[in-house]
């Protein structure tokens, strides 16, 4: 039986008209893509399901990038070799989104991998930085002791209340 990464790399293949630049290893372990004895070829990890899904949903760079940040597609080695190789290797007549046939035929390889089903949600929003603290002042120029010195000496005033 064919892994997850070869019943990928089929569609791929057929995009873009030729082998793919790239190793692809699949969220079952198994790996596809040309030999690469020497280990310079960037790998694509498709770490889950909801990356083709995402792909599914956002075809192109959008959805190949929520996948990314979401962690559900990840990439071993240089990130730049390998978005470069992704570019080269997609053909620069694509018409825009996938036709009826084109659909049809992609849909037992999606049923087979598990990509059919809901929008995936978006994905999770980095937390706002915490505030740092001020950055600490140097002491003052002329003579005297350093300003914390002079701030802890100096008497605390209370405004009255009117």
């Amino acid at each position: 039986m064919k892994g997850a990464a070869q019943r990928m790399t089929e569609p791929l293949e057929e995009i873009t008209g030729g082998p793919v630049p790239f190793r692809l290893r699949a969220w079952d372990g198994s790996e596809s893509g040309p030999a690469d004895p020497s280990g310079t070829l960037p790998v694509v990890v498709v770490r889950h399901r909801r990356a083709l899904r995402r792909l599914l949903w956002s075809p192109g760079e959008l959805g190949l990038a929520q996948a990314y940040i979401s962690g559900d597609l990840d990439v071993d080695g240089d990130l730049g070799q390998a978005l470069r190789a992704l570019w080269s290797a997609a053909p620069r007549d694509l018409p825009g989104p996938p036709g009826p046939r084109q659909l049809l035929r992609a849909v037992p390889a999606a049923v087979s991998l598990g990509a059919l089903g809901p929008r995936p949600p978006a994905p999770p929003t980095r937390p706002p930085c915490p505030r740092r603290p001020p950055p600490a002042r140097s002491p003052p120029s002329r003579g005297g002791p350093p300003l914390q010195e002079r701030e802890k000496r100096r008497p605390v005033r209370r405004l009255r209340r009117l």
